[in-house]
């Protein structure tokens, strides 16, 4: 499998890519660029090109999509957490083909059918996704994402002077592998009830659990995407 880089990607994205392509053995090639015009019209993240067994990945798309900041996540780890479900998503979609080729045949005339493919791939990118996070809980260091790591720090610099005490926060919070304060990602997950939230809280108390910075709780990424899942 190659692997092509038209964008200095984060090292470990590139490590994760490599391994799935060893593991799975469903691609050929997976390219990662930024903007990339097959994937302007929807702004899509990811995609997965039958023809040629090409896994696109767009880190541009990754940057400025904020689907888990609607449920509480911080800028850093939302961004990162595209780029991840990206790859994995992909990689289902390829192995979905792989081992059925009626798959990769259906037309926008199977819309029901479809739909269940695209559930299933994503079913499978984040029970991925959540068992990678429980072994890999810290977004790597912004100097170690390459394109994606600089045009984060850009964003973040341009907007300090509007929202210092945001900006401060994700920088700490990116330190140490909390990626959603508990109180926003539970008014935005309606699965976390308030047992639930109390039962976070007592295991943050008691460092079985999540993240406490200056009194206030955080969850981990695989806490989230655990409750975001239900």
């Amino acid at each position: 499998m190659n692997i092509i880089l038209n964008k200095e990607a984060p090292l470990e994205l590139v490590r994760i890519i490599d391994q799935l392509g060893k593991d799975t053995q469903c691609v050929d090639n997976v390219i990662i660029g930024a903007f990339i015009p097959a994937l302007a019209s929807n702004k899509a993240i990811g995609a997965y090109e039958i023809a040629t067994g090409t896994i696109l990945i767009d880190l541009g798309n990754c940057l400025t999509d904020n689907h888990w900041m609607k449920f509480g996540m911080l800028y850093i780890p939302g961004v990162w957490l595209n780029a991840v479900v990206a790859v994995f998503h992909e990689f289902a979609h390829a192995c979905q083909i792989a081992n059925d080729i009626a798959v990769a045949l259906l037309t926008e005339n199977d819309a029901e059918m479809l739909e269940l493919i695209e559930e299933e791939a994503m079913k499978d990118a984040m029970e991925h996704a959540l068992e990678y996070f429980t072994h890999n809980s810290i977004t790597p260091p912004l100097q170690e994402m390459g394109w994606l790591g600089g045009q984060i720090a850009k964003t973040l610099n341009g907007v300090f002077h509007q929202i210092p005490l945001q900006v401060a926060e994700e920088l700490d919070a990116h330190k140490v592998g909390a990626v959603a304060g508990l109180t926003a990602a539970v008014s935005a997950l309606p699965r976390f009830d308030e047992r639930n939230t109390q039962l976070l809280k007592d295991n943050i108390d008691q460092k079985q659990g999540g993240v406490k910075i200056e009194n206030k709780y955080y969850m981990t990424m695989a806490e989230f995407i655990a409750a975001a899942e239900g």
